[in-house]
């Protein structure tokens, strides 16, 4: 299944040049999910809150708070996964525990301290695995993704994220995955 397709688009300068993007059954623009949430109209630089809203499938406050208390995030900042985010590994939300579903090697040090070197999944690819390749490969399941300086969801083959990464997010390297299984 061909999850990219190519299509005109034009330049404010008016001049039109085709672009890869993701087609449209496999994007969702994450930002008309909290349109009318007050507190994420209040936010900046909330794209982990909203992962974690989408791959656990519960509200912008839940994840506003759960990211806050878990990740140390403070309102209207970033979050600084990578300090943090082995303290979520385990964690049950929503009827959803998270793991680690695969790193590069340049963040595996993030996960070596809380976990068994065979229980890290790196990715063979030499500069890492790219955002196409992971949506072509992950149908199923509901996956919080993590790229240099940004977060996005992935839940059953649909990506939810700003609205520039349908072109642009295609080529980003991912450094690393944290998947929500349902809870045995």
């Amino acid at each position: 299944m061909q999850i990219t397709e190519t299509v005109e688009k034009r330049h404010s300068f008016g001049r039109v040049h085709e672009v890869t993007q993701i087609k449209d059954e496999f994007f969702t623009n994450y930002n008309a999910l909290v349109k009318d949430n007050e507190l994420a109209q209040s936010e900046t630089n909330d794209c982990v809150v909203k992962s974690f809203m989408v791959a656990l499938d519960i509200s912008y406050d839940r994840a506003h708070a759960f990211v806050a208390k878990y990740l140390r995030r403070k309102n209207r900042k970033g979050t600084y996964t990578q300090l943090w985010i082995s303290d979520m590994l385990g964690r049950i939300k929503n009827g959803y525990v998270l793991r680690l579903h695969m790193t590069n090697k340049k963040c595996r040090w993030i996960f070596d301290r809380f976990m068994h070197p065979s229980k890290i999944k790196v990715s063979a690819a030499k500069d890492g695995l790219t955002v196409k390749t992971f949506l072509r490969k992950n149908r199923e399941g509901r996956f919080i993704v993590i790229v240099n300086h940004h977060a996005f969801a992935i839940v059953d083959g649909v990506l939810y994220g700003n609205y520039y990464e349908q072109v642009q997010g295609l080529k980003r390297p991912i450094q690393y995955v944290i998947k929500a299984e349902p809870r045995k």
